[in-house]
């Protein structure tokens, strides 16, 4: 890749932040308490964020899906060709690797719906998806727990 086609690169993945404005206030200096809450408080709102963002993932895997029912359905009309991976790729950003895992983990937490208030990434589920299925199977405690509303108290360890 040359370096116009990684500039193109980046600037395709700049998601319109607003450059001017910081995500967050400016940490106070004064003393070692005030800088103390501060980053404790910094840190439980990111971990909010990777909880709002899981979620955002499993809404996101929720239209994937959708969109791939659709494909199937017109496909058995005839009214398209080709795979939905191909159709996927060739109208969208999106590839076909990258929309399986999102669909894959979209199943995962709505098996397990508990698992949507994780403070986990995309990236870090995805890692932990295996290990989850395991994991489950052999405690089925923990199975029905996870399977319980959202709105459910957190696990204890």
């Amino acid at each position: 890749m040359t370096d116009d086609e990684f500039g193109s690169h980046l600037r395709s993945l700049l998601c319109g932040v607003d450059r001017g404005k910081d995500l967050q206030p400016i940490m106070p200096t004064v003393s070692l308490e005030e800088m103390t809450n501060y980053l404790d408080t910094a840190f439980r709102r990111l971990q909010v964020v990777k909880s709002q963002l899981l979620k955002s993932y499993l809404k996101f895997g929720q239209n994937l899906s959708l969109a791939k029912e659709r494909f199937v359905s017109e496909k058995e009309k005839k009214r398209v060709t080709g795979t939905w991976e191909q159709w996927l790729t060739s109208k969208t950003k999106i590839s076909a690797s990258y929309a399986r895992k999102i669909i894959q983990a979209k199943a995962l937490l709505l098996k397990y719906p508990l698992l949507q208030n994780l403070s986990l990434t995309f990236k870090e589920l995805l890692q932990l998806r295996r290990k989850i299925d395991v994991f489950t199977r052999n405690e089925w405690r923990v199975r029905v727990e996870l399977k319980s509303s959202p709105r459910a108290r957190v696990l204890e360890s």
